[in-house]
């Protein structure tokens, strides 16, 4: 938004428990799933 992207167009989902990138067993893979993922749509 600081570089002029209208705040309409940007969504935030959380997913926590229901959508890890590993398992949850150990700190490393706790660590993986502490993560953002960004997806750029382009709109036509």
């Amino acid at each position: 938004m600081a570089q002029g992207i209208d705040p309409r167009r940007i969504s935030v989902e959380g997913f926590g428990q229901y959508r890890p990138f590993a398992n949850n067993e150990n700190p490393e893979t706790r660590r993986a799933n502490r993560r953002v993922e960004i997806s750029l749509i382009r709109n036509y």
